[in-house]
């Protein structure tokens, strides 16, 4: 199969293409984290976001960045539930930090 690369250096690569399909790693081009590339578009105007508005409304909530339970997910069994984890269930084990309260309560609400 042809593969073609474009690499930063020998670890890291932006793009490579394998047969018919092309893997961009978008992180590269984002010169902020995707939350607030997407409050900035917000500051805009929301109407950008055509289909968004179009499916789920233009309420704020639907704009907000959610949160999901990463850590607790284990077990394929876990996608059965149909009830929000607990608040610790949401822990962020990544930057040792819990979910801030009002984050989980804004879950509920959804």
């Amino acid at each position: 199969m042809d593969v073609e690369v474009i690499a930063i250096n020998s670890e890291k690569y932006m793009t490579f293409k394998i047969g018919n399909i092309r893997f961009i790693d978008s992180f590269q081009f984002l010169s902020t984290s995707l939350e607030n590339f997407v409050s900035l578009l917000l500051k805009d105007i929301k109407e950008r976001f055509r289909h968004t508005t179009k499916y789920l409304g233009s309420d704020d909530i639907v704009f907000s960045k959610g949160v999901y339970p990463y850590s607790y997910m284990t077990d394929r069994r876990r996608f059965d539930k149909t009830e929000l984890p607990p608040i610790d269930c949401f822990y962020d084990t990544l930057n040792n930090e819990p979910l801030d309260p009002k984050d989980y309560e804004r879950a509920q609400r959804i």
